[in-house]
């Protein structure tokens, strides 16, 4: 967790969330204890403007939702509202941002297939319009 401070490059930031991300794709039950503390972290990373990081964090996003069941239900609501400013960026699919929105796109596809009964709808409802 040193790595995820501000006071961290980019790539520090993104190595911790690649790490996080391989122990959710590998350990996915093992993982879940570990999804308090890194949550917020990709959350942040899901809009920073280090578009490697924010790329890496929509992804740990999207496993989250896939393999975090019940542990990821209390970040929902935090995950649409994040996944919405990637999907919504005036910019959204200029070349440096593509990725990110694809991910957020994904990302917002496993929440929608893994926890539809978690969902406000007001939040999706906007984005899929798009």
């Amino acid at each position: 967790m040193p790595m995820t401070g501000k006071d961290k490059t980019a790539q520090e930031r993104s190595a911790c969330v690649k790490i996080f991300n391989k122990l959710v794709e590998e350990c996915n039950e093992s993982a879940l204890k570990y999804y308090n503390i890194c949550l917020p972290f990709l959350l942040d990373s899901s809009n920073d403007e280090n578009p490697v990081l924010r790329v890496n964090a929509l992804y740990g996003l999207r496993l989250c939702a896939e393999y975090g069941g019940f542990v990821f239900k209390p970040f929902i609501g935090e995950a649409l509202s994040r996944i919405n400013v990637v999907i919504t960026h005036l910019h959204a699919l200029a070349p440096e941002n593509e990725q990110a929105y694809h991910d957020a796109v994904f990302a917002l596809g496993q929440i929608c297939q893994f926890h539809r009964e978690s969902i406000d709808s007001t939040q999706i409802i906007p984005a899929w319009f798009l």
